[in-house]
């Protein structure tokens, strides 16, 4: 059986996108393959997703139910969960009556796309692969956004990257309303 190295799995609320203020469980997946910095994307990584612990699909599953009996989504999220979510996974989720809410920077794409029940692309850079799904998700550094046109999303979100560009991204979704804005919600309420 498959061992996934996880980071952190917890309980919270959805702080970005449609689903924000929705309950979930949070299970992030160790690793990344891109390096955010400034440089490179225009701002720094702000997650710790290196370290993690080796677990089983079942070991995973009895943490999500240990944190909750009533909640049904969660969130797989990463540095790049994508380097591990495999279908087996998957189907033992949903055998398990769980949602499945792939977060990811749409460098890879997977095989399994149609049993992922919400899907979420951040790109990261303009090496992006996977340019569709249920929301697109960028961090808004005063880019060109164009290019985010050329796929295929029912919800467009732009975020700022920090507190310093806030009102720069509400004037941009003001000037383009093809966007919504999506703000990290968990920082405000300083919530996990």
């Amino acid at each position: 059986m498959n061992q996934y190295k996880i980071n952190e799995i917890f309980y919270s609320l959805q702080g970005e996108g449609r689903y924000t203020g929705w309950p979930v469980v949070f299970i992030r997946f160790s690793g990344c393959n891109r390096k955010c910095t400034i440089e490179s994307s225009g701002f720094d990584c702000d997650t710790e997703y290196e370290s993690g612990e080796h677990y089983s699909v079942y070991d995973i599953i009895d943490k999500v139910k240990k944190l909750t009996k009533d909640c049904k989504r969660v969130v797989i999220t990463g540095g790049e969960a994508l380097l591990q979510l495999d279908e087996e996974f998957i189907d033992i989720f949903h055998a398990n009556s769980l949602i499945i809410h792939l977060e990811t920077n749409g460098s890879i794409l997977p095989r399994f796309t149609d049993k992922i029940d919400w899907l979420t692309v951040s790109p990261k850079d303009d090496q992006w692969i996977l340019k569709f799904g249920n929301e697109l998700k960028v961090v808004y550094v005063g880019q060109d956004l164009e290019k985010y046109f050329e796929s295929d999303f029912e919800y467009r979100y732009l975020q700022p990257c920090s507190m310093k560009n806030v009102n720069e991204t509400i004037e941009q979704v003001k000037r383009d309303p093809r966007w919504n804005l999506s703000y990290q919600q968990q920082k405000i309420l300083n919530i996990r």
